[in-house]
């Protein structure tokens, strides 16, 4: 269950007396302030503004925490409501601090430049958080605390006669994967056999402490005393962002819609983000396109 959580360097934040942001006004006025401190060694944050679907995960959260929603109660598309257009306005105005480059950034550089000490604080996938705190692949190992990502000025929308195809806002856009056997399968018993042991205890936390990168979907191993052995600062395999990760699955954690068409509507959806982000189209302009592309496509 990868999600999105909020590091930022305590160090600094210490040494300049910062809190760590609760709302994403308080993030811009923080990621100004460190940009101002810092750069060009250093900036406030980073954005994953490429014209990919990493876009399309990150602006989520921000949709959400403004009050917007990909579609209304009755799968009309709305992601160009007034809330819409101002989360997209806000996450374009966070550029002059974050790191140059956003635009050609998606997780891996994003995961990349912080180990590097190249931002003060990001979002990011929790599944990279073991790289930022490894000493072997980071400059920055113990150095980052982990904090719930920032709400926005407006309720999130968790109302489900106002959601469709799935859609849950949170605070936190989760990227959930999952195993499934298909009903064509010429081997479904071996396939199930191979999916009891990838899900299985033992393999999870493997994959959280040996593999890092992980977060179980057992809850027992959140009480494990090898994964909470390893609940330490700087060291390959942490498993110190598991209490966050935890608190977010049990929370604020958010999930996008998925109708039958996604696959073609991701595209859609990250081409037009990226055409406002680069100033090609307002905020407006690239929201309207986006609703009607969905309208054509969800009816084809």
């Amino acid at each position: 269950i990868p999600v999105f959580i909020l590091v930022y360097r305590k160090d600094i934040f210490k040494k300049l007396g910062l809190t760590v942001p609760q709302t994403y006004e308080e993030f811009k006025k923080t990621a100004e302030l460190l940009t101002s401190q810092y750069a060009p060694k250093m900036y406030g944050c980073i954005l994953i503004a490429k014209e990919h679907y990493a876009i399309l995960t990150e602006w989520a959260q921000f949709l959400w925490a403004f009050g917007g929603r990909f579609f209304d109660g009755k799968r009309n598309p709305i992601m160009n409501s007034p809330e819409a257009i101002e989360s997209l306005e806000f996450y374009k105005s966070l550029l002059p601090a974050a790191l140059p480059g956003a635009t050609t950034f998606t997780w891996g550089e994003r995961i990349d430049a912080i180990a590097a000490g190249k931002a003060a604080m990001s979002l990011v996938a929790q599944e990279g958080f073991p790289l930022i705190d490894n000493p072997a692949t980071s400059q920055v190992a113990g150095k980052m605390g982990i904090a719930i990502p920032p709400r926005g000025p407006r309720p999130l929308v968790r109302d489900p006669d106002k959601l469709s195809y799935g859609e849950w806002p949170g605070l936190s856009r989760s990227g959930g994967s999952n195993y499934v056997i298909s009903r064509y399968s010429k081997h479904p018993e071996a396939t199930f056999l191979f999916v009891q042991w990838a899900t299985s205890r033992e393999v999870q936390k493997i994959a959280s402490v040996v593999i890092g990168g992980a977060t179980p979907t057992r809850i027992s191993l959140y009480r494990d005393p090898d994964i909470i052995s390893h609940m330490k600062p700087g060291i390959a395999g942490t498993t110190r962002h598991f209490p966050i990760s935890k608190e977010i699955i049990e929370g604020p954690i958010g999930f996008e819609p998925v109708p039958p068409q996604y696959p073609r509507l991701i595209e859609v959806y990250y081409r037009y983000l990226s055409q406002a982000i680069t100033g090609k189209m307002t905020a407006k302009e690239a929201l309207d396109a986006m609703v009607k592309k969905t309208k054509e496509v969800l009816t084809e």
